[in-house]
């Protein structure tokens, strides 16, 4: 017994842009807008920053980083604690967005650093490419206006809740 609303998986939908419209806008986990978020906040703690932002992973006119007036002998230490851990320095950070916040301060242009790799990033998280491999399994269905389906097909050919 089949569902008369039928789901499809994105190879086969008959709206593939009404898809990555809909992914692009919903799953911005995808991006390193949540991750650089994190960090700078980690960061804002722990240098006794002022700290405030708006982050999109998308370059938007609404976006800002203000990083202010933050303990710059912390830093320092931070920074120098950070060679000393070893020769190559990609393997010591938490994330690659702590060496963009760290080179961002040291030059003055967090904002401009740390905004650019993000969108950078964000055209091949969000790419046509990209997202048709992340979802093109049989894992993911999707509804006729695009959105992601929280039903799935079983090997019976039914229609199943995906939980």
């Amino acid at each position: 017994m089949k569902d008369e609303d039928p789901i499809f998986k994105i190879c086969n939908h008959p709206d593939l842009k009404a898809v990555l419209a809909w992914l692009r806008t919903n799953m911005t986990h995808l991006s390193l807008v949540d991750l650089t978020l994190e960090r700078l906040q980690h960061f804002g703690t722990f240098l006794k920053a002022e700290y405030e932002m708006n982050i999109l992973p998308f370059s938007d006119p609404s976006e800002y980083i203000i990083f202010k007036n933050y303990d710059l002998d912390l830093f320092k230490k931070h920074c120098i604690w950070r060679k000393l851990k070893g020769s190559n320095p990609n393997s010591n950070w938490r994330s690659i967005i702590d060496k963009h916040i760290v080179y961002g301060l040291q030059n003055n242009n967090l904002e401009r650093i740390l905004l650019d790799h993000i969108h950078q990033s964000s055209e091949y998280a969000f790419s046509e490419e990209n997202l048709y491999e992340i979802f093109n399994t049989d894992e993911y269905f999707f509804e006729i206006d695009g959105s992601k389906s929280i039903y799935k097909y079983n090997d019976r050919g039914n229609k199943v809740l995906n939980l």
